[in-house]
């Protein structure tokens, strides 16, 4: 298990690099269908570190989020997907590897699908049919 001193700034690389302009991506996409939507980078009560995408309505309430949080004790990332105040949320307990672009495109269409009910075309154009 890497020690605290490792993990964190992997964990912050990776959210800058790879995690921060895929939710970006989304994030631009969503507006072009007439939403809101924001990407924070901040720290929990804990001060772990996390990004999270927002997808708001027309009347700014939430649809979704999806979040990457840091857990430095466990040296774990939590995948965290919310469906408005009323519906589910799930969370995947994964290591820092999980950052990587090609699990974040799979999570991130999944999850706009979902929230949106559209595909996200940046991933489609990565990932075309039949590949």
């Amino acid at each position: 298990m890497k020690s605290a001193e490792h993990f964190l700034p992997e964990f912050l690389r990776a959210l800058d690099e790879v995690a921060k302009p895929l939710f970006e991506g989304v994030a631009a996409e969503a507006k072009e269908k007439g939403l809101s939507a924001t990407v924070t980078a901040d720290d929990d009560e804990f001060g772990n570190p996390y990004l999270q995408l927002k997808i708001l309505s027309e009347e700014a309430t939430e649809i979704s989020s999806y979040s990457l949080k840091s857990n430095a004790v466990s040296h774990m990332v939590v995948h965290v997907e919310s469906f408005g105040p009323n519906e589910e949320s799930k969370e995947i307990r994964t290591n820092a590897a999980s950052i990587n672009r090609a699990v974040l495109e799979t999570e991130l269409a999944a999850f706009f699908v979902k929230s949106v009910g559209s595909r996200l075309e940046f991933v489609q154009e990565a990932h075309p049919v039949g590949f």
